[in-house]
């Protein structure tokens, strides 16, 4: 597939004018004032939000530590028309199959009943307007009429579900769906014609260690043609959460070198170690293995005939 720069803007140009004329001047407004309209992709992709903040507490999530509700999400509150009018104001963004990789799923999982609405409502609208590859992680259930619904649309979408325990759930991610939904949902999505992920994140040294193989063997049961092995971040906050659930976190503490976490910082754990040992059991299941989740969707893209190189360039250095 050839991929033209200047006829990406052209396209962005005019698509600009048209969702601008459509809005008037109070939606315009509050697309340029949202921090869709300038925030940076990150290497998996530009962020979407359709909520801000989630009640599944997951005991190794961070997102409290960025300032963001364990209690509940709040939708988000762009329409449609007007996250896609940010879009096209964020210089950094460009509109096409061949643009910006979009990520839904990052401050709250875009499945949950509250974000729900607004996540279909935004997808529906990319696909109207601007066609981008979509990709969402989720830990929510996905019923087989969903599932349907995704599938018909217009959009290239990488599902990521992630499953990080099958036995200690109930402490790591008290309020989230069970496992067993979870690979429903990855069934689903198969069912459909598309191609789920599992998204293996976080690792989590000395917690679900014991548990790798069996996940991935499920998972590839119910469908998933791949793995995303993802890495863990941690925070004083985090730790005290895993202790006070009766984890050992010595394993954890012994790879940031046992140096004391302030207030909300967090830091990445080597595990590199790990992350091998992941990707070598999944492709010995004949699974996709793939240390991020731009790879997975690249790899959906070029499953569905769309021959086109990753948005990252990590494999430049044979990362």
């Amino acid at each position: 597939m050839r991929v033209s720069y200047l006829e990406l803007v052209r396209r962005k140009e005019a698509l600009k004018e048209r969702v601008r004329r459509l809005l008037g001047p109070e939606g315009y407004k509050r697309a340029k004032e949202d921090p869709h309209s300038r925030r940076r992709p990150r290497p998996c992709g530009l962020t979407i939000h359709t909520a801000v903040g989630c009640p599944n507490k997951c005991t190794y999530c961070y997102i409290q530590d960025m300032g963001f509700s364990f209690t509940q999400a709040k939708p988000y509150h762009l329409k449609g028309e007007e996250l896609v009018l940010a879009l096209l104001e964020n210089r950094h963004f460009l509109p096409g199959i061949e643009g910006t990789y979009l990520v839904f799923g990052s401050i709250s999982d875009p499945f949950l009943r509250e974000a729900k609405p607004r996540t279909l409502e935004y997808m529906e609208r990319i696909s109207r307007y601007l066609g981008n590859p979509v990709q969402f992680a989720t830990k929510a259930y996905i019923s087989e009429e969903l599932a349907r619904r995704l599938s018909n649309m217009k959009l290239i979408l990488s599902p990521l579900i992630t499953v990080v325990t099958i036995h200690k759930w109930r402490e790591l991610e008290p309020n989230a769906p069970d496992p067993e939904k979870r690979l429903k949902t990855i069934r689903n999505l198969r069912r459909e014609g598309l191609y789920p992920f599992l998204f293996l994140r976080p690792l989590l040294p000395g917690i679900n260690e014991d548990e790798i193989e069996e996940i991935i063997e499920y998972s590839k049961r119910s469908g998933a043609v791949g793995v995303v092995v993802g890495g863990f971040r941690v925070s004083h906050l985090i730790l005290e959460r895993l202790r006070k659930m009766g984890f050992d976190i010595e394993p954890i503490l012994r790879r940031i070198k046992k140096r004391r976490l302030l207030g909300r910082e967090q830091v990445s754990l080597g595990l590199r170690d790990m992350k091998m040992q992941v990707l070598n059991i999944a492709k010995e299941k004949g699974l996709k293995a793939v240390l991020t989740a731009c790879c997975a969707m690249t790899n959906v893209l070029n499953m569905m005939g769309k021959e086109l190189p990753c948005a990252s360039l990590c494999f430049l250095g044979k990362m």
